[in-house]
């Protein structure tokens, strides 16, 4: 057996063969699986829950102008199809973590290609050090009027 089929057959799947049963004879169509694409996972890091955790050496990494981290767009895609609401950054030279929400990328970042394909990179000033932080910065933020009263 080939290693993605073993995969496949480890994910409910295969290549055809067998009687579609599992252990004790039970169906796997009586699986239930979640409503994320299982297969939509970024090439780099991997998700854990609502995050997409990926460790990157800032020294290598970390765009000099502007200071920014930056993320595959086809990787923050495929994150978010999988479940992914944040995205933490852990840099292995110094331990630090960088939170951010997908929506805070996607709406204060800019686009980029620098020869390793499309990313969408976040200036470090966005970039929290806590999900928490992250949650709330993601937050819309309600604006009062001049005069006091709600718009």
């Amino acid at each position: 057996m080939r290693p993605n089929e073993k995969a496949a057959q480890r994910l409910g799947g295969g290549l055809g063969g067998g009687n579609g049963t599992g252990r004790g004879g039970q169906s796997r169509s009586n699986r239930h699986y979640s409503t994320f694409d299982l297969r939509a996972q970024p090439r780099h890091g991997e998700i854990r829950g609502d995050t997409w955790v990926k460790n990157v050496r800032a020294s290598v990494h970390q765009l000099r102008t502007p200071p920014a981290w930056a993320v595959d767009c086809a990787d923050l895609d495929a994150a978010e199809q999988a479940g992914a609401r944040y995205v933490v950054i852990l840099d292995l030279e110094s331990l630090a973590t960088f939170w951010a929400s997908i929506e805070e990328i996607r709406r204060h970042g800019f686009v980029l290609d620098r020869g390793h394909g499309k990313q969408l990179a976040l200036c470090l000033d966005r970039w929290k050090n806590s999900k928490a932080e992250a949650a709330i910065a993601s937050e819309p933020v309600e604006q009062l009027s001049l005069w006091g009263g709600r718009r």
